[in-house]
């Protein structure tokens, strides 16, 4: 007799094999050929946490700043410095703490944003944020965020020559780290784009649709071409804001040689504003190299800001192929909803009037101007209507072309058939004259 030869799995136990059968599913499911379900549940609360994170970090980053500025003004001069010691040092400690707290909120901040970007199906569950390339800017983020004013650097200086009043200058370590504190603004621009309709779940589900990403790239782009002049404003805004406050800093230490008053925020502001806009009237200029270099600086950027105006026309700011299609659909679908509340307006105010008809005590003043209303919103509901057309491509001379090639196919199809027609009846009269004649 010949022996069974026994299976492998004949000697394995119940929860063995319940165990090798667990593991044989969960290989399945991570399988390359399986087809992958987006979870909106899931990306809508990674990217509700995501939000929060933005917060946080606009809010930290604001008081690190804010605190490193009040904390140069104060320790600029000697006597405010020793009359109010005690504020410098509790300034020093909201410093130190906020910063401290910005780095930890910006490692979190990038987890919940790949965890985000995992839940949207862009990196794989298997993916980190070393092999999906944020380490790189996680790093650069860290270095820049640490530099903050520390309170052992206080009385620390350094000095360079200037030839031009032949003098040296001395600045404190602090208030160069103060300079880079003012870099931090770039947090709100992340928080905009955060809360913006266009990096909303409708928005990244649409550009989902039509292979684009949602990010802030996509959203400074739809803001600017929605509203380019908001757009100039704020670039105008911020150089003015943040050069001014660096030319304070650079230029106050040399303001007794060179009897221009930079430590009035006016006057810096009015020098970074003449520059932007390249005027120049030469009524307060810089004097120290670093100065100069942010002057520069300014005039290059009030440069792109004053020409952004153009850029955003053309070629700048132009969509990819995904991001104009889903910033057209965004478009419609925000049409369509101010078209339905201007059409239930219309039907609310003409009700409104049929009542005051129907009442004989309201006095006809009052339902002359009811009837305006009515008229007006009606005005408005066409204007919308004739704007729709040309956002749908409705009536468009392309159309009216199609519609007469149509015509002319269709009257071409009808001649065609009846002369089809005209050639059976010929034939058939062919047929019977050569019966007769037979």
């Amino acid at each position: 007799m010949y022996e069974r030869e026994e299976s492998p799995n004949s000697s394995m136990s119940f929860q063995q094999r319940r165990l090798l059968r667990s593991v044989s599913k969960a290989m399945l499911k991570q399988s390359l050929f399986e087809l992958w379900h987006e979870d909106f549940r899931k990306t809508d609360t990674c990217f509700e946490q995501l939000k929060i994170s933005e917060i946080s970090c606009s809010l930290l980053s604001m008081i690190g700043f804010g605190s490193s500025a009040i904390l140069y003004d104060l320790s600029y001069d000697d006597y405010t410095a020793n009359e109010k010691s005690f504020v410098i040092d509790c300034l020093y400690f909201i410093c130190s703490i906020s910063t401290l707290l910005l780095l930890f909120e910006i490692i979190w901040r990038t987890i919940k944003e790949h965890r985000w970007e995992q839940a949207k199906g862009i990196f794989t569950a298997s993916d980190t944020i070393v092999t999906s390339g944020r380490i790189y800017w996680l790093i650069f983020e860290i270095m820049l965020n640490c530099i903050h004013p520390i309170w052992f650097l206080g009385d620390e200086t350094f000095s360079y020559y200037n030839a031009k009043y032949n003098v040296m200058i001395a600045y404190s370590y602090n208030s160069i780290f103060t300079i880079i504190c003012a870099l931090r603004i770039y947090h709100l621009i992340r928080l905009f784009s955060v809360f913006s309709k266009y990096r909303s779940g409708r928005s990244q589900r649409v550009n989902h649709l039509n292979g684009s990403y949602p990010g802030i790239s996509f959203t400074v782009k739809s803001l600017m071409n929605q509203s380019p002049t908001y757009g100039f404003v704020s670039m105008l805004m911020i150089g003015i804001l943040v050069s001014g406050f660096w030319i304070r800093i650079l230029e106050r230490p040399i303001q007794s040689e060179s009897k221009f008053e930079f430590s009035d925020y006016g006057n810096c502001f009015w020098y970074v504003a003449i520059t932007m806009t390249t005027v120049g009237y030469g009524d307060i200029y810089p004097t120290t190299l670093p100065g100069r270099i942010v002057g520069s600086l300014s005039c290059i950027w009030g440069i792109l800001s004053v020409s952004m105006m153009i850029v955003t026309l053309t070629q700048a700011l132009e969509f990819e192929s995904g991001q104009e299609k889903a910033w057209i659909l965004l478009s419609r679908l925000n049409f369509k909803k101010k078209l339905q509340e201007q059409a239930a307006s219309v039907i609310a105010n003409a009700f409104r009037y049929k009542l005051y008809v129907k009442k004989r005590e309201i006095e006809k003043e009052v339902r002359d101007l009811q009837l305006g209303k009515v008229k007006k919103e009606i005005y408005k509901f066409q204007r919308l209507r004739f704007k729709q057309r040309a956002m749908y491509g409705i009536d468009s001379p392309r159309d009216r072309l199609d519609k007469k090639m149509n015509q002319i196919l269709k009257e071409h199809i009808e001649i065609k058939a009846y002369l089809f027609s005209i050639c059976n009846t010929l034939r058939k009269i062919r047929d019977k004259t050569q019966e007769s004649e037979t």
